[in-house]
């Protein structure tokens, strides 16, 4: 953090790698392994190439799009190549995906326990989309149907 208080922008940004500089195998494959530990610190003395390394490894993993950032639960549900976000087109993918393999498999389960959507589901949801436009051309406030 800054002086202010203030999360400066070059604090957050990730220098691209560079190809004219020595590959430090060793470390990038360091790094790699303690993607099993909670936490790992990259320590060394100012100029000491922590930013260069901890970027090259960075590129490494959204490169090869790296499983062991993902659990496992979510590793179906990944389509895309690592530093790729993800969002409602595959969320709606996912969802049919799991409702088809139900269906197929015979899989009441699934459906009793509420893991899909029901009619109700999106009936609220287009209210709640009416009250946001209701809202909007208001500019104040109301109350959500039922």
């Amino acid at each position: 953090m800054s002086a202010t208080g203030h999360t400066l922008a070059t604090e957050l940004y990730v220098p691209p790698p560079t190809t004219t500089l020595v590959s430090r195998t060793r470390l990038l494959g360091r790094l790699h392994d303690a993607l099993r530990r909670p936490l790992t610190t990259a320590i060394a003395p100012p100029g000491f190439g922590k930013t260069t390394l901890i970027s090259s490894w960075a590129a490494d993993i959204s490169r090869n799009k790296d499983p062991a950032l993902v659990a496992n639960e979510v590793r179906p549900f990944t389509h895309l190549p690592g530093g790729h976000a993800e969002a409602w087109r595959d969320a709606l993918k996912n969802v049919f995906a799991q409702m088809y393999a139900a269906v197929r498999d015979g899989n009441v389960e699934a459906a009793s326990a509420h893991v899909f959507a029901t009619f109700e589901d999106g009936h609220r949801s287009a209210l709640l989309v009416d009250a946001v436009l209701e809202s909007a051309r208001r500019k104040t406030w109301i109350e959500l149907r039922d």
